[in-house]
């Protein structure tokens, strides 16, 4: 019997624990998901945050808009993600399969 309660408490709070873990490290409190870039040569940053209209397509304007107003640099870079998925959050799952914001390297070169 005693055993018995050790091991179902035990297993409640090593529960409680991973759930707590994936909740602090899932950003969940933020009104949609800010998805950050930046050129190959670090000089250009931009933050995705399509709930609220800064979508990739208006990230990828201004990238282009970037690379016409400087003369000095290199033509030939593309956009890099610096976000990382957090795969514990399987609240952001679809959204990581489906919005063009975590999927950019995929449709910069078919979209535009």
């Amino acid at each position: 019997m005693k055993y018995y309660l050790i091991t179902g408490f035990s297993s409640s709070v090593l529960t409680y624990l991973i759930i707590l873990f994936i909740f602090t490290n899932s950003n969940n409190l933020n009104i949609g998901s800010t998805i950050k870039y930046r050129s190959t040569d670090g000089n250009f940053f931009y933050a995705c945050i399509p709930t609220k209209g800064k979508n990739y397509e208006t990230m990828y304007k201004n990238f282009k808009k970037y690379l016409a107003e400087e003369s000095t640099i290199d033509k030939n870079q593309k956009l890099i993600r610096v976000s990382r998925k957090n795969y514990l959050n399987i609240s952001r799952w679809l959204e990581y399969q489906s919005t063009p914001e975590w999927n950019f390297d995929k449709f910069q070169n078919s979209h535009f």
